[in-house]
């Protein structure tokens, strides 16, 4: 038995010699050509007779030569096992070897040796695991190699003195010789100590941990105070390892910075929900129980580059929201008890998620409706958790005589009641989605396409229909269905490009009444004093029925409403808080086809009781990006002192840095009196002059009488007049529709140009005040005001075209 274990181990050491010779090499030959020459002299001091002494030295000579050898394995030991990257399991098997070795030896081995062997092999064993914590965060480096070669010289040291006490040399047989070589071997070992690089790395390790991130200069503060003699290997071996854990992330901008990745995507969160830095930074100590400072939290932020800003503004989203319609909702199919459970959670979601209270309840009448639920089930108590249990009994479900429906509506209702949140909130609440997700019993995969899908519905140019036909789940996919159904028409009428027209006029110059009449309803608050106190933008949606609004506080609050009538105007128009009113309806002279006509009703800027609307004007000029302005002169006084102050500020602060068209309206051009000698040519030619040499190259210049189009609009609509609209009504028609009086004669307008027709005849006749009129006849004085002429012209500006 012990002959067999002598030729393994020889066969072991000429394989780690053959294996490890090439990184060995100059140490072997170093030991050969030393051991050689000691071997002289030890035969040279053999030849002498000196006695004890001599004899003594020969075994000095002798100890010294078989320590350089056996550190030489040692070294070739270590080779082996980094090449092979199996060092616990070699070196066990060695120890398991000599344990055989001194276990079926024949001769007595005596009982020290088995102590220190165990001893060895244990101590080793302990030191092995601890090597291999270092390797697996530093791995090799000048500083940690040394302490790897002390670690297998002391393991060859140990083994081989055991191994040549056993062949019994008889130079060597002095107690006192292995002695010294076991105390060596000890000390090897000793001198094999990871434990301050360990230390090391685990205050690296342990400063991502607590801090959410690590940088290169942080970990090299750390090790300074070890005082390693290879600190920046070191360092870079930690980083090395830590960023080939999938456990960190690594962000390349100014600086490479290493992140926790459940750190990076708590940050990714509150970027795409709209928090501040501090925001952040206290959600991830709450969350996470991590102190990260700002500077690493917006190191982060820039590195992600997360798209959030091409998302629809939040009036853009709240209009959305009003516009929103439950169509072909997948639970009407269901049984009366499965479409309560589904408006129940839909609301309950919703409405424990944010406190809004103006857009919502209009909303769930809508959903009521829609589901065909009794008036009373707002009012009915629902136990949630029964609600979700319920809205989980997925399957096959009998729905009246012998009829099974598959009925799966989590996903439905799971992606309704967030879009809808969303829309209010400005935001995705990842977290409630997800805690949400986890209540109705979905897959992770299926929260993270829902994750996904949500985000792509408020980016305007993102394919949702692409992306849902990537989807083979058929109840997930339902319900996307379902929602793209509902939001695909308010999708294409935010995408589609929006031509921007301001109108600016000093005061009294009959702008807000031009702009009901452009727009056919009374949107703006019109009289004779300075009525629009700040800017009222009026967007046009053709598949509107009612006005909708939302008004921006100074604050930069925003608030909604589904159904905006002229009153509620006059008081948003009177309210000092309100710095904008926002405006969405079908603009009766407008059809929106290729584009959205956004016309801007601009306060008058010389209103002397309140400075405040000069500014307000020319601020919205100077920030907002603006296709035409349409200036407004009152045809009485076309030229003074603030209409040319006006003029300048705008072709300086807006003419001039944006490629922006002018359109030059003559109002009140129906107070002229032709007979009486007022000339509407010649004025309207020196009108041209004046604004040739104020530097405008062939200006568009159009008369109009906007309060006659405004009044004969609500005659063919038969709305209810004032006694003194009443009034007007009589004049204007005898003076457009009987005498005749046109203001878009070609000499007048430029030439030919289009002319729309702005409103359709209901019937032959209407009656003003209790007097009927011939509809045909008040449909001609309508063109003759010169308001088709201009609304032909915003359509064609609108559509692509170019005006004639």
């Amino acid at each position: 038995m012990g002959t067999m274990i002598e030729i393994v181990l020889a066969v072991i050491a000429i394989y780690v010699v053959f294996v490890a010779v090439k990184n060995v090499m100059p140490i072997v030959v170093s030991t050969i050509v030393v051991g050689g020459v000691l071997y002289l002299i030890f035969k040279l001091l053999g030849m002498l007779p000196w006695g004890g002494i001599g004899y003594f030295l020969l075994q000095l000579v002798a100890v010294a030569i078989l320590l350089a050898v056996l550190v030489v394995i040692g070294l070739c030991l270590q080779q082996v096992c980094v090449r092979c990257k199996r060092v616990k399991i070699v070196v066990n098997g060695f120890f398991v070897l000599m344990a055989f070795y001194l276990l079926g030896t024949d001769d007595n081995v005596v009982w020290y040796n088995y102590i220190y062997f165990f001893v060895v092999a244990l101590w080793s064993n302990n030191k092995l695991s601890m090597r291999g914590r270092v390797m697996r965060l530093i791995g090799h480096c000048k500083d940690v190699d040394m302490s790897d070669m002390f670690f297998f010289a002391g393991i060859a040291t140990a083994m081989g003195t055991i191994l040549i006490y056993q062949m019994n040399f008889t130079l060597l047989h002095s107690t006192w010789i292995y002695l010294v070589m076991a105390v060596v071997g000890i000390i090897w070992l000793v001198l094999a100590d990871w434990e301050e690089y360990m230390k090391s790395a685990r205050e690296v390790v342990g400063f991502l941990y607590q801090h959410g991130f690590l940088t290169a200069e942080i970990a090299s503060d750390t090790l300074k105070k070890h005082r390693f003699t290879d600190a920046n290997e070191i360092r870079d071996n930690i980083l090395s390892r830590i960023e080939s854990n999938d456990e960190f992330v690594t962000l390349s901008g100014k600086h490479q910075i290493i992140f926790r990745k459940d750190v990076l995507e708590r940050i990714e969160i509150g970027v795409k929900e709209r928090r501040d830095t501090p925001a952040i930074q206290a959600d991830l100590k709450s969350k996470l129980e991590v102190d990260m400072i700002p500077s690493a939290i917006d190191a982060a932020i820039g590195a992600l580059n997360v798209e959030v800003g091409q998302e629809y503004s939040p009036v853009n989203k709240g209009f959305m929201l009003i516009k929103y319609r439950f169509k072909a909702n997948p639970a009407k199919a269901g049984s009366k008890k499965h479409r309560k459970v589904y408006y129940h959670t839909v609301r309950h979601i919703v409405e424990t998620l944010t406190d809004d209270s103006e857009v919502y309840p209009q909303l769930w009448e809508r959903l009521r409706s829609e589901l065909n639920l009794p008036d009373t089930v707002a009012a009915e108590g629902y136990d949630i958790d029964k609600c979700v249990k319920e809205l989980c009994n997925t399957g096959l479900t009998m729905q009246g005589f012998m009829r099974f429906v598959d009925v799966d509506n989590r996903y439905s209702a799971l992606l309704e009641a967030f879009y809808l949140l969303d829309l209010r909130e400005g935001h995705l609440k990842y977290d409630a989605l997800q805690e949400w997700a986890d209540r109705l019993r979905l897959r992770s995969n299926e929260i993270k396409i829902i994750t996904e899908f949500l985000e792509m519905t408020f980016r305007p140019q993102s394919n949702l229909q692409a992306y849902i036909a990537e989807i083979s789940d058929g109840h997930l996919r339902q319900g996307m269905e379902y929602l793209l159904r509902n939001i695909d028409w308010n999708r294409t009428f935010v995408n589609l490009p929006h031509y921007e027209v301001a109108v600016c006029a000093p005061m009294s110059s009959g702008k807000s009444t031009f702009v009901n009449a452009i727009l056919g309803y009374d949107y703006i608050p019109s009289s004779n004093q300075a009525c629009t106190a700040k800017v009222t933008s009026i967007a046009d949606n053709d598949k509107l029925a009612n006005v909708i609004g939302c008004t921006v506080t100074k604050d930069g609050q925003h608030h909604f409403s589904a159904d905006v009538g002229h009153e509620m105007l006059q008081r948003w128009n009177e309210n000092a808080n309100i710095e904008r009113v926002l405006l969405e309806g079908n603009l009766q002279t407008i059809e929106s086809q290729k584009g959205v006509l956004v016309v801007h009703d601009t306060p008058g800027t010389n209103y002397a009781e309140d400075a405040s609307h000069e500014k307000q004007t020319m601020d919205f000029l100077n920030e907002k990006s603006i296709n035409l302005v349409i200036f407004i002169f009152n045809g009485q006084h076309t030229t003074t002192d603030d209409t040319d102050k006006l003029l300048t500020r705008i072709t300086e602060s807006v003419l001039d840095k944006q490629e922006t068209e002018v359109l030059f309206l003559v109002n009140k051009m129906d107070a002229f009196d032709e007979e009486n000698g007022d000339d509407i040519g010649d004025t309207l030619q020196k009108l041209r002059e004046d604004l040739l040499t104020k530097n405008f190259v062939a200006p568009t210049v159009f008369p109009i009488a906007a309060n006659a189009a405004r009044i004969f609009q609500k005659a063919l609509r038969q709305e209810q007049m004032t006694k003194r609209e009443s009034r007007e009504f009589a004049g204007l028609y005898e003076q457009f529709g009987v005498d005749g009086f046109d203001l878009t004669k070609p000499e007048w307008i430029g030439g030919t140009r289009p002319d729309k027709k702005l409103i359709t005849i209901q019937s032959p006749k209407v009656t003003v005040n209790g007097k009927e009129y011939d509809s045909r006849v008040l449909e001609i004085a309508m063109q003759r005001t010169g308001i088709g002429v201009v609304a032909a012209y915003l359509d064609e500006k609108i559509n692509g075209g170019k005006t004639a």
